[in-house]
């Protein structure tokens, strides 16, 4: 990659040493850290490419989304890959960037996912009605380049474009938030999302309801992540513009903890995929950290703490 690495994700499933990342080339490459000079673009887009979600049922697939908004997605067994799934639309059927795409972790098919980015509305898609039309951006094309596209292309662009099964919003809740940064499916189909200039929300899959929001965090700089923690999904974390680490009761909403992951802004928190009190933290600073929850009683932050950290 010639930037920003924004997403890697292992692909043990269907090989041990494998890795797919995406970055702010637009690129998504496929590597291995046994062979470390056997990367391979698998494809790209014009822009940056944010994120990427395995399919939980076929170890052989996965998704990314970029700021062209566009899905592609992607088989390593297959050539011809980067096959566009969605033109992410808003509702004037124009093409917005998307900053998160993920799996429903319920789907038995493996073909449920969500789309986010560029306006305040969640899209769900199924792959079964996409058309996999040629992207344009399959292997051994150029890298998407360093320029973030607009929020909005004033180019109209719906042709072959499937609808999407639900439009996700709760209005009423939603005030302040322009744009999604980050999404998050819990294990029983709940979805955090994270908007810039407001708070995290989680929302009701069935009715796009918010059953309740989390706040205190500075989501204005960057793209911050969101996810769920805990051996239940109980907790919901979060970075911030400030450097904390956020981290809250998802059934109360309230604040339990606030961990120093990064001197400037903290925006990418993952939870490991098995230790389920571990968690890995990065910003701006050069290093990763990885934190554990060893601590042998309760060092949930006061107020006096709370406020002299955001100060």
């Amino acid at each position: 990659h010639t930037g920003n690495v924004f997403q890697a994700q292992q692909m043990h499933r269907w090989c041990e040493d494998s890795v797919v990342s995406c970055a702010a080339d637009g690129n998504v490459q496929l590597h291995s850290w046994l062979r470390p000079h056997s990367s391979i673009v698998l494809g790209f887009h014009t822009g940056r490419a944010h994120k990427l979600s395995l399919s939980p049922v076929d170890p052989c697939t996965f998704l990314s989304c970029g700021e062209d908004g566009k899905v592609l997605f992607f088989d390593v067994r297959d050539t011809q890959n980067g096959k566009l799934a969605v033109k992410f639309l808003n509702d004037r059927k124009r093409r917005v960037q998307i900053n998160a795409v993920a799996h429903d972790p319920t789907d038995s098919s493996g073909n449920r996912f969500a789309v986010a980015g560029g306006d305040k509305k969640v899209r769900i898609y199924d792959l079964r009605t996409a058309s996999f039309a040629n992207s344009g951006n399959g292997t051994g094309g150029g890298g998407g380049g360093e320029g973030a596209a607009p929020h909005e292309s004033h180019t109209r662009d719906d042709h072959n474009n499937p609808d999407p099964l639900q439009v996700l919003w709760d209005e009423e809740a939603i005030e302040l938030g322009s744009h999604i940064t980050s999404l998050a499916y819990s294990s029983q189909g709940e979805l955090l999302v994270n908007y810039s200039e407001d708070n995290v929300f989680l929302l009701d899959p069935a009715t796009g309801k918010s059953k309740q929001q989390y706040k205190g965090h500075c989501n204005r700089e960057t793209v911050k992540g969101v996810a769920f923690f805990g051996p239940n999904d109980d907790f919901v974390v979060s970075g911030s513009d400030c450097g904390h680490v956020f981290i809250w009761s998802k059934g109360t909403g309230d604040l339990l903890q606030m961990l120093r992951g990064d001197e400037d802004i903290c925006n990418c928190i993952t939870p490991h995929p098995h230790l389920c009190t571990t968690l890995a933290t990065s910003g701006l600073e050069h290093d990763c950290k990885v934190w554990q929850s060893t601590a042998s009683e309760s060092t949930v932050p006061d107020e006096e703490y709370m406020r002299h950290q955001l100060a």
